[in-house]
This record gives structure tokens, sequence and C-alpha cells, in this order.
């Protein structure tokens, strides 16, 4: 079991982008055109909305911290093929006040499968002009993850982990005065997070 202690403001990493073993990186009516390709439900109901247009997947949260459950729309057991989530050219915005911090639990049947991002994943709006984003974004799937060399990710931190994330029994994932998120065993020895070549992670925390 690992733990991850954030500095005094919620959910933000003291750098850009943080590596570790795990590995980090610091209900909507299936349609093919919509960015996040799959079925979701968030663990504190109305807090938060999601939204889906041509291209588009919106998330918004009115809590400091939210959980949602995602079931990819693909969802066979395929023997470790990989999942397209977000394709090419769509985007999937969270939107929230302050430093709220969401954690997303990709869930497919089969667990080997690795999750493919290939779109743009943004908070908004970013805090002025050229200031840096708002918001951290958790993603956990038991298969990993490929960033796309088309994806693009503008937020305040990132984490990508293939070890479960610890949600306790209030829906908090971030937890304590010296706010811990603590990662539990990966069950898939050979999952990994991937990153290609021309893909873009910015994570300004500042």
């Amino acid at each position: 079991m690992r733990t991850l202690t954030l500095p005094s403001r919620l959910a933000r990493t003291s750098c850009s982008v943080l590596a570790l073993a795990t590995v980090l990186v610091v209900g909507a009516t299936p349609a093919a055109a919509q960015s996040f390709l799959g079925t979701a439900t968030p663990t504190n109901g109305a807090a938060t909305t999601i939204t889906t247009g041509v291209n588009t997947t919106n998330i918004a949260v009115t809590t400091p911290q939210t959980v949602i459950d995602w079931v990819p729309f693909d969802n066979a057991i395929a023997n470790n093929t990989t999942i397209a989530f977000q394709n090419s050219g769509t985007t999937a915005t969270f939107a929230g006040s302050g430093n709220f911090a969401v954690l997303n639990r990709i869930n497919p049947a089969d667990s080997t499968r690795s999750i493919t991002m290939n779109g743009t994943i943004q908070t908004t709006p970013p805090l002025g002009v050229g200031g840096a984003y708002s918001g951290s974004i958790y993603f956990y799937t038991p298969g990993g993850f490929v960033l796309g060399a088309s994806s693009i990710i503008n937020v305040g931190s990132l984490v990508l982990s293939a070890s479960p994330i610890t949600v306790n029994g209030a829906g908090n994932f971030i937890t304590g005065l010296s706010n811990t998120v603590t990662f539990g065993q990966a069950t898939n020895p050979l999952a990994r997070i991937l990153t290609t070549a021309g893909s873009q992670i910015n994570a300004s925390a500042g």
C-alpha cells in the first residue's frame, strides 16, 4: 500500500508532473460522438453533472472532491486489447470551484485491458490569462493507460494509476489534515502507463 501526501491546498502537487511506481503523473446516454466513451455514475449524485455533445464531455462538480465510476462502451472480454475511451479531436472538460479534485475510476469487464485516450482533457477556466489551471484530475483503471499521440492534458495536477485508490466511507479519496491519497496493491502486474510520442501533459499546479 502506498500513500501520497499532498500540500495543504487540496489536491495540488508541488511539481508539474510527479512519477511514482504506481504510476503517477501528477449518467450519460451512450453516444458515439461524445468525448469519454463510457457511461458514468457519480458517487455524490446531483453534486456532479455530466453532459455530452458532439465530440464533448463536460463534467461539472460542486463539491471539493468527487468520485465518478465509468463503464466503457467497449466492455468486452478481449484478452489484453486496448479500449478506446477517448477519440482524437474530442474534448473532456472538468469544471469546479477552487482546488477541486475528481477521481475517475474506469472499470472494464476485462481488467487486463488498458485504456487509450487520444483527445483533450482540461480543467476550466484557467486562473487568469496565462495563469495556472485549477483542479486535480485522477484516473484509475486496473489495466493501465495509453496516452496517444494526439492526447493533450491541461490540468492543475494529474494522476494516472493502475493501483486502486482508497475511498473512505464519506466518499473522499483525499483525507486527513495532510491531504493524503492511499494506493492499494495493483491487481494486474503487467499494467503500465504509456505516453506516446506527441502526447502533451501540462500540469500547472502553480
